[in-house]
Formats: structure tokens, C-alpha cells, sequence
């Protein structure tokens, strides 16, 4: 996590491409989030569902 305010949540560079390694092995949304210390009850499943598909598309658009 780079940041956090009462409206955003700004994920580092990083944790987005350990998700999307993480999960191109089968790992889900929620297994990835907990296991690397985030609380997706505080952050929502909803939102966590939301971002993986945003990272997912932006991952297939750069290769």
C-alpha cells in the first residue's frame, strides 16, 4: 500500500504485480489480499472483486 485517505485506497506498483502473479497460479481475490496483510473486511469483497478485474485488463492491454 502506498496510501490510504477516507476515500482511497493507492496499492503500490508492486502488490498489483504479486497479484497478478499470484493469481495467474490460481490464487483467489481474497487469498491474496489476506495473505499479504489486508483486512478485506475493512476494504470490501466488493472492491477487492473490482480491483482484480481492473488489474487483470490492465495486465492483457501492456502485453
Amino acid at each position: 500500500m502506498v496510501r490510504i485517505s477516507d476515500k482511497a485506497i493507492t496499492y503500490a506498483d508492486e502488490f498489483k504485480k504479486l497479484f497478478i502473479d499470484q493469481s495467474m497460479v490460481g490464487k483467489l481475490p481474497r487469498e491474496i489480499f489476506e495473505g499479504n496483510g489486508f483486512d478485506v473486511n475493512v476494504i470490501g469483497m466488493q472492491r477487492v472483486k473490482q480491483l482484480a478485474e481492473r488489474w487483470r485488463r490492465a495486465y492483457e492491454l501492456s502485453d
